[in-house]
């Protein structure tokens, strides 16, 4: 009589593409850009208005900020636009 073998197992689960894991978007639209710099989308758009932020991207009709610019605005202390900008102009961006 043959011995009985390993009881039978599934296959391991596979690894979902690549394409599967979530990617962060790179441009963000208002309400998630003051999502990510923890204020609401009124405040945000305030603050763009009055030129608070880092410029907007125009994409068609779309406004949209950058999200790598955003992560460095804040990481920079959220200096003015015009501050942020001569910033870029001396290469002194964190």
């Amino acid at each position: 009589m043959p011995e009985p073998g390993p009881p039978f197992a599934p296959p391991p689960a596979a690894a979902p593409p690549a394409a599967a894991l979530p990617v962060a978007p790179l441009l963000l639209d208002a309400k998630s850009a003051a999502s990510l710099c923890g204020v609401g989308r009124t405040l945000w758009l305030s603050l763009a208005a009055s030129g608070r932020t880092p410029a907007p991207v125009r994409l068609g009709r779309r406004v949209l900020w950058n999200r790598d610019v955003l992560l460095r605005w804040c990481a920079a202390g959220c200096p003015g636009r015009s501050r942020w900008e001569a910033m870029a102009k001396r290469g002194d961006r964190t």
